[in-house]
């Protein structure tokens, strides 16, 4: 997704006004498209009248998409980027369902360009369990629906307002959601590299420790580990504890290159050598593309969620720690992990269920 395309859509959402967005988490996710540019798309109000339906309903997560005008049409095709919803830049190819609606048999003409832009094969015959449902509604499909017969799985015939609730009915009572796919997401414990082994692991490579797993990892759309040490050259080391561990930078790529790509640093040893390690160990895990929860340069960061889209779920995943000592607990202005304490927890929780289909929270007890 490039930064113009995302600019335009957060411009076209400020300048709504007196439309609810509800429905922003379901078990099922669709798409309403209009295949005519959004000016034209949102002034009609049959478009408007099924929106607000599939909005409103439980267990929808209905957002919007359209043709894109011709500066943003060239900039998709500039980028390679696919087409996106309007309301939170999600693949068309991620949703459940794609709903087609229009009164215009004109804009038939650009439902193949659509389903070229959001990569979803043109013909009903050529698309698999894996694409969605391509349905379509709207005056113009009942009225004449030969000419798109082929790209359309199903065409509902009839007003929005009887036929919306029953397609919703029916969508939600198929067996997994239609096609939805198995999301695979692997939680393992502590991963430290730093002690006693550190000898053996510079020796063998600090690939080594992950040999075994590897393959079981290359399953998982997420890979989550703690990660029970800072990665990190400097820092000054924390005295008042018995045990303390500080690995080496190279173990970041090591662990990216097993298949971790998230790590929670909400433990009683991310901070062993300080807030200058921490602050380190975030490069390291950024520079090697591997996201972090439960720990940052101050509360605010240390409690920010990690948010994944994947297969059409948004999937929030949050870390914390009630390990001693409590110094190494992030406040206002200084870095730390993110206390898991009840009040921040349940504010947390909530706010990502707001924007999340799933919510994981990990937490470090000892």
């Amino acid at each position: 997704m490039t930064i113009s395309i995302r600019n335009r859509h957060r411009t076209l959402l400020q300048a709504e006004t007196h439309l609810h967005h509800h429905g922003r988490v379901g078990q099922l996710s669709v798409c309403l498209v209009s295949p005519s540019r959004y000016q034209t798309g949102m002034s009609s109000l049959g478009f408007q009248t099924v929106y607000a339906l599939l909005a409103g309903a439980t267990d929808i997560r209905c957002e919007r998409a359209f043709l894109p005008d011709r500066e943003e049409l060239e900039e998709y095709r500039r980028s390679g980027t696919p087409l996106l919803s309007l309301e939170s830049s999600t693949p068309l190819a991620d949703f459940d369902v794609i709903a087609f609606s229009t009164s215009f048999e004109p804009d038939y003409l650009n439902i193949p360009l659509i389903l070229t832009l959001a990569r979803i094969p043109h013909f009903s015959a050529q698309r698999s369990q894996a694409d969605p449902l391509v349905i379509a509604g709207g005056a113009a499909f009942f009225i004449n629906p030969e000419p798109v017969a082929d790209f359309i799985d199903a065409i509902c015939i009839g007003e929005g307002e009887d036929v919306v609730p029953q397609l919703v009915a029916t969508l939600l009572s198929q067996p997994l959601y239609l096609h939805a796919e198995e999301i695979v997401i692997n939680a393992v414990g502590d991963i430290m590299l730093a002690g006693k082994w550190a000898p053996f692991l510079r020796q063998k490579g600090y690939d080594h420790p992950f040999d075994g797993v590897r393959g079981e990892l290359a399953s998982g759309d997420i890979n989550l580990a703690n990660l029970e040490s800072p990665l990190a050259d400097g820092g000054e080391e924390y005295f008042e504890k018995k045990f303390r561990f500080r690995a080496e930078p190279q173990v970041a790529k090591a662990i990216r290159a097993a298949g971790f790509n998230l790590v929670t640093l909400a433990n009683n040893h991310s901070m062993d050598f300080g807030g200058e390690a921490l602050t380190e160990t975030l490069q390291h895990l950024s520079d090697n593309v591997i996201t972090w929860i439960g720990a940052g340069k101050n509360l605010s960061e240390a409690r920010k969620m990690a948010l994944y889209t994947i297969k059409g779920k948004k999937i929030a995943f949050l870390g914390y720690s009630l390990t001693q000592p409590i110094e190494f607990f992030a406040g206002q202005n200084s870095p730390g992990t993110a206390p898991g304490y009840e009040r921040m927890v349940t504010a947390d929780v909530v706010s990502a269920r707001s924007q999340a289909d799933y919510v994981i929270v990990s937490f470090h007890w000892g």
